[in-house]
């Protein structure tokens, strides 16, 4: 993929992670499952590994998905949240093979 359709792809995966809600659960699945097993228990980010999330997001990504595990959905502030915090993570789904646009 050249840099062009990369930076293509990357915008459509951020635009559906902003959109809709069942890319955003499978994108939270696969970012949780990024997380080292203390960055899941402790909430926060503590390796610069190039895998997971920001230390900002480190919390929320552990609370929703706990959520997302515990009700089968996102609902509320952490549902809301997504549409947000999400698309940022676009390129490293995407390279990632985790997500396609």
């Amino acid at each position: 993929m050249s840099g062009k359709e990369r930076k293509a792809a990357v915008e459509a995966l951020k635009i559906r992670l902003s959109e809709n809600r069942s890319a955003q659960e499978q994108a939270l699945r696969f970012l949780y499952n990024l997380q080292s097993l203390d960055e899941r228990l402790d909430g926060v980010t503590v390796y610069a590994n190039g895998r997971g999330v920001g230390t900002y997001d480190a919390q929320y990504v552990t609370v929703a998905f706990g959520q997302l595990h515990d009700e089968g959905q996102l609902g509320g502030e952490l549902a809301v949240l997504a549409a947000v915090k999400l698309p940022k993570y676009a390129g490293q789904l995407l390279d990632a093979g985790l997500m396609t646009a």
